[in-house]
């Protein structure tokens, strides 16, 4: 997926493009973009909406378990 690969980089808009995906209803697109945080070689912390701070990798794994259940419960 090209868009993943240009994003690759920037840590940090990875989960959040992936959760955007998975809102609009595009899994595939949402489990690329998570899948790319996890398997990247770096990470870096993340304030989250809420305010928790978090490992980019740690909430790109619980993203996407989400999406995962998500999916199995359609």
């Amino acid at each position: 997926m090209a868009s993943v690969e240009l994003s690759k980089n920037d840590l940090p808009k990875l989960p959040n493009l992936g959760r955007a995906y998975a809102r609009m209803g595009q899994t595939e697109k949402a489990a690329a973009y998570f899948k790319a945080a996890m398997q990247s070689r770096e990470s870096v912390d993340l304030v989250l909406a809420d305010g928790r701070v978090m490992n980019s990798k740690v909430a790109a794994r619980e993203a996407m378990a989400s999406l995962q259940t998500r999916v199995a419960s359609h």
